[in-house]
């Protein structure tokens, strides 16, 4: 027996197929690690205790943790209680990318510090250690938001570590909605 000559048009075909299935099974198999989801982790007591909060002039929503006022102006939101704050800035830059433009920040300002991917929501960390016994070391959640624009959600608080990682865990850019 013969093996059949196939003709150069099945090939084509055939490769063409061949790589319609590696591209969907490529898809299929990576499009939990990239998908948003909106379970974000966060404990049943702070959804349930918290309440959305919405700026349409800046553009972004997250979970506002219970016992902090609002106070938005300009391109900032405090949140605070008593004695501690939490700053959210709409920041405008230039730079490609998180680790860029905090070291820009730090090296205008000599200020040293420590950056790693967090593990909800696209956030990078940076742990800026100011070397001042007057102000504490302040923690920052940097987010490239959009070409020219990062968020920083950030506090010198240790007391409010656990609200800063739930407002950067229930972050959403409003913008990432539209088509």
């Amino acid at each position: 027996m013969k093996p059949k000559k196939i003709k150069k048009v099945h090939h084509r075909v055939l490769l063409v197929s061949l790589i319609v299935l590696f591209i969907t099974m490529y898809v299929v198999i990576f499009q939990n690690k990239y998908a948003k989801t909106d379970d974000q982790n966060l404990s049943p007591q702070i959804e349930t205790n918290s309440e959305e909060y919405t700026s349409t002039f800046l553009g972004f929503k997250f979970l506002l943790p219970p016992g902090l006022s609002v106070k938005e102006n300009g391109n900032t939101i405090k949140l605070s209680n008593d004695k501690t704050v939490i700053t959210i800035t709409r920041l405008f830059s230039y730079f490609d990318s998180e680790k860029e433009y905090v070291d820009y920040i730090s090296e205008l300002n000599n200020y040293k510090y420590s950056i790693r991917e967090a593990d909800k929501n696209g956030f990078y960390i940076a742990n800026i250690n100011l070397e001042s016994e007057i102000i504490p070391n302040e923690i920052s959640y940097i987010k490239n938001i959009d070409t020219d624009t990062f968020v920083s959600i950030s506090t010198s608080s240790p007391e409010l570590y656990d609200e800063l990682e739930q407002i950067a865990a229930s972050f959403e850019y409003l913008d990432d909605n539209k088509d």
